[in-house]
């Protein structure tokens, strides 16, 4: 499991200026932009970063790179637990 990794050779990152935006509520406590996973994936995703000791928030919004919303898809935004 790794985090999205993005080739900014292929132009500008939408995707992360969209998930500011709709979860900055979330970003201005402590969580950053982790992954975007299928639906069917959310539960094993987040089990495996709550394992590795992170606070899992999982938005309903997902979006791809050109910042198109992606109705498979959930944001996985992550945290330390302290």
């Amino acid at each position: 499991m790794e985090n999205t990794t993005f080739d900014f050779s292929r132009g500008p990152d939408l995707c992360r200026e969209k998930v500011e935006k709709v979860y900055s509520e979330q970003i201005s406590q402590g969580y950053r932009f982790t992954t975007n996973v299928e639906t069917k994936e959310v539960e094993k995703y987040s089990k495996k970063y709550e394992e590795k000791g992170f606070e899992v928030f999982v938005g309903d919004k997902a979006f791809r790179r050109n910042g198109k919303k992606d109705p498979s898809m959930k944001c996985i935004l992550t945290r330390k637990l302290e």
